[in-house]
């Protein structure tokens, strides 16, 4: 029975974490929820549900336990191609190898179940013991140690010569071979599986830590436009921490002078690069720093702002426009730059829910706001100065979590509690939702599309953390991307030349740096009984090796 999940639901109320004080007779006190209107009751924690997540965590083990059996299954399937060589059993006595001669060719093949540890030259005998004969290499040498598995000698006049099962390294019995790089350690005739990585996040590796983390979760980042910066907030003072790149090496830069007083919900670079806005979860809501080479200065606090609570923000038209959107009346809030001062536009919207995410294209000529509740987002077109509110954009989504413009604008990618990925494409003012691709596990809690409008990464709860897609012409598919996280993802950023690809995280070391192969082509994994994700090919090493080595693999199966 395939285990069903809960959808967990954050509880929403209109006044979080806000009590009225009871004094007691024993003069204690009791704090009584004061939280006034509730819009979203959230999953509740009872024992029903957690011994749900008990019983699938068994119920995984025990399934793990038939992978194995399955493995095993497997390569029972992958042995018998080797029926034609009708490889014998050997007996080992003082060093001697017993076994027979299948015909009158003059090649002899064995299987060993165990290694033969290295000690004194090593014999064989084709009659039990009654005749024996030096055993060497092709060199001439004599055999002083064999590993298990299945061994060939050829027959000579007095002595017989170890060669790799086929002859030479060839394949047997005309099997293909194909070489590609080990991912873990491998013994020659081990059990493995190829997997063809066809695109650098595929082959996505995770970067060293930086000397300097995060304290407490991290709830966003953000690269810098050219890629040197990288900003990260999270929940731990001082809430905000900038890294300066240098090759693959991250360094945290000085904290400013004037850091946010409470933790940071989101950051955002200025498509110039040359500001950086910050959402904190108490006032200054919002504050924006300029940049002057590696300083960071914060500059006056934006007036008016709103007194409600703030989510993400987001630039457009370089640095001309900063639109941020919340809970509340007003809201929404665009402010306009002239040199380093931002002014608030007139503009003044108000509807239901909260508007958790906002997102514009490079032009800045649309302006997105996503709705968490049971209402639809509001879709801006922009003239100038001038916001209208386009009515009838195609776009319905509910509950929406997570939005993203690609940067020429004709995308736009939705994250929701009931669509974890809904993709629309504009054309003029009206955009049409695109067939759904794969889907990740839950909704988002932040998307973002890479510079060149390719790549759509997606951060999430629910293994594998994070999911990427790539763009050919309307169609997304989802990349099969190593899981590289150690707990659910909040925020995530491209690199401009997608390079890399920053996340943050609720799990230590709260952020990750991650790099995109260099090339593609063929990775190789050994079974240790355990199927590896999306492989193409299954069969042997053909050689010794270490991880990060490319051998040779006979290929004996192809997935279809």
């Amino acid at each position: 029975m395939a285990y069903e999940k809960t959808i967990w639901k954050n509880r929403e109320v209109e006044r979080p974490r806000t009590f009225e004080i009871q004094d007691n007779e024993d003069n204690t006190i009791t704090l009584i929820p004061s939280e006034g209107d509730i819009i979203e009751a959230g999953t509740p924690i009872v024992a029903s549900t957690m011994n749900k997540i008990e019983t699938g965590l068994e119920e995984a083990h025990e399934a793990v336990t038939a992978l194995k059996s399955d493995v095993t299954d497997l390569q029972n399937h992958i042995y018998p191609h080797l029926a034609d060589y009708e490889y014998k059993p050997v007996t080992i006595v003082n060093r001697q190898i017993r076994t027979t001669k299948q015909s009158e060719t003059k090649i002899v093949k064995f299987k060993l179940d165990n290694d033969i540890p290295e000690g004194e030259a090593l014999t064989v005998s084709l009659d039990g013991g009654v005749t024996e004969f030096p055993f060497v290499d092709i060199k001439e040498k004599p055999i002083l140690k064999l590993e298990k598995g299945y061994w060939e000698v050829v027959a000579e006049a007095n002595f017989f010569i170890l060669r790799p099962r086929g002859g030479g390294g060839d394949a047997i019995n005309g099997q293909e071979t194909i070489r590609g790089v080990l991912q873990d350690d491998v013994r020659r005739m081990d059990t493995v599986f190829g997997k063809t990585i066809t695109d650098g996040f595929e082959g996505l590796e995770k970067l060293p830590d930086p000397d300097i983390l995060p304290i407490g979760n991290g709830i966003d980042c953000s690269f810098s436009p050219d890629g040197v910066y990288l900003a990260v907030a999270y929940t731990g003072s001082p809430y905000l921490s900038i890294y300066k790149r240098d090759g693959d090496v991250f360094t945290k830069l000085p904290d400013p002078d004037e850091m946010p007083s409470s933790a940071v919900r989101s950051c955002t670079f200025s498509l110039d690069g040359d500001y950086l806005a910050v959402i904190a979860v108490d006032f200054p809501r919002i504050s924006v720093y300029k940049r002057d080479g590696d300083v960071f200065t914060k500059l006056p606090n934006l007036v008016p702002q709103s007194n409600q609570n703030m989510y993400r923000c987001t630039f457009s038209v370089g640095s001309s426009y900063l639109a941020v959107g919340h809970n509340g009346s007003p809201s929404i809030s665009v402010y306009k730059r002239n040199g380093d001062e931002f002014s608030k536009l007139s503009a003044s919207y108000t509807t239901s829910g909260q508007l958790v995410d906002c997102t514009s294209p490079s032009d800045g000529g649309y302006l997105y706001f996503a709705n968490s509740g049971n209402y639809s987002g509001l879709m801006f077109k922009r003239n100038g100065d001038q916001l209208t509110q386009i009515h009838g954009s195609g776009i319905s989504l509910l509950y929406v979590t997570s939005c993203a413009f690609s940067p020429d604008g004709t995308y736009l990618a939705l994250s929701a509690r009931d669509t974890p990925l809904a993709i629309y494409k504009r054309d003029g003012d009206v955009f049409t939702k695109l067939p759904d691709p794969d889907q990740p596990p839950v909704n988002g809690s932040k998307c973002v599309f890479s510079l060149d409008g390719i790549y759509l990464a997606i951060s999430h709860t629910g293994s594998p953390y994070l999911s990427i897609y790539k763009r050919d012409g309307d169609v997304f598919t989802k990349l099969n991307v190593p899981s590289l996280l150690p707990g659910d993802s909040v925020g995530c950023s491209f690199s401009p030349d997608t390079v890399y690809l920053a996340a943050v995280h609720i799990n230590s070391p709260y952020l990750s740096i991650c790099k995109a192969a260099d090339s593609t082509g063929l990775e190789i994994t050994p079974a240790n009984n355990i199927l590896p994700q999306n492989f193409k090919y299954a069969g042997y090493a053909n050689e010794d090796g270490t991880v990060g080595q490319e051998i040779e693999m006979v290929k004996l199966f192809e997935k279809i």
